[in-house]
């Protein structure tokens, strides 16, 4: 997706930073597995977020094994394996990738458009394979991503907030595919809020190549643009998104492992909000509204 679901790294411990690189090791070695080697270029923090949120709900505790890294091969790390979450992460992120791909195809321009053009044939194969194994998740994908194209497209279009549901919607069926109830009411939501959370936070830190470069931007849409007053806005928007994912995360009463509650809370309570503090303020001005 997009990359800023990250946890606050310097306030996680040590043995909860370790299961967190072991999630997006998994992760990687899955897209491997599932999708082919090339599917790997694409891995994203944002969908190893997703497997730890994933393997909770589903209360799965895949093992942990040692393995040599092609990139780090300097000594070993450790990684989940055989972990059917971690594999539907897999899946998923190469049929979002796909139409995130066929979209900017569409819409951009320039290099941009060629990179989506020349993408879309890189990862085609990856694509196809996870399509044959979710038919009802690539349609469902398609579905959500044609209607935010059409909503991004209209002209009297003067909101963030319409795309920035359709995105959220579309996080939150992906969160809760058929996992069991009420598990998949809670990933509903939480998926629901941080897709919102994702697609407003992306707009404001392409806010200022978009307005240069001519491409479509909701905040540009408004006369003011993303002044001074309207960045405060949309700090206590995104922080009202984070508190109704916190409302259901507080519905959790069991984790398979420590360390999965300690990550998704840490990324919660401090990953995420300093994100939008970095991108929505100078660095001199971040600390006045912690």
């Amino acid at each position: 997706m997009f990359g800023y679901l990250r946890v606050d790294a310097e306030n996680l411990r040590l043995r909860d930073y370790d299961c967190y690189k072991a999630l997006y090791c998994g992760l990687c070695k899955s897209m491997g597995h599932c999708t082919g080697q090339c599917s790997r270029i694409a891995l994203s923090y944002d969908f190893t977020f997703l497997a730890a949120l994933r393997m909770t709900l589903a209360a799965e505790t895949p093992e942990q094994k040692p393995f040599h890294c092609a990139v780090k091969c300097f000594r070993k790390h450790k990684a989940f394996v055989h972990s059917k979450e971690l594999d539907f992460c897999a899946d998923a992120s190469a049929i979002l990738n796909h139409y995130k791909l066929l979209d900017d195809r569409s819409d951009e321009k320039g290099l941009k458009k060629l990179r989506a053009h020349f993408g879309l044939g890189f990862f085609h194969r990856g694509y196809r394979k996870a399509r044959r194994r979710q038919p009802e998740l690539d349609a469902l994908v398609k579905a959500h991503m044609e209607e935010l194209s059409k909503i991004e497209k209209e002209k009297a279009l003067a909101s963030a907030d319409r795309p920035a549901e359709c995105f959220g919607k579309l996080l939150g069926e992906i969160a809760s595919y058929r996992l069991p109830s009420p598990a998949d009411r809670i990933a509903r939501t939480i998926g629901c809020s941080m897709g919102k959370w994702i697609y407003l936070i992306d707009a404001a830190d392409d806010y200022e190549e978009d307005k240069k470069r001519g491409r479509y931007n909701p905040f540009l849409t408004y006369e003011e643009g993303l002044n001074e007053a309207g960045k405060e806005d949309l700090k206590e928007a995104l922080t009202a998104y984070l508190a109704e994912a916190e409302k259901a995360f507080d519905l959790i009463d069991n984790y398979p492992a420590p360390e999965f509650e300690e990550i998704l809370k840490n990324l919660l309570y401090l990953g995420l909000p300093k994100t939008s503090l970095r991108i929505l303020f100078r660095k001199d001005d971040r600390k006045d509204r912690t």
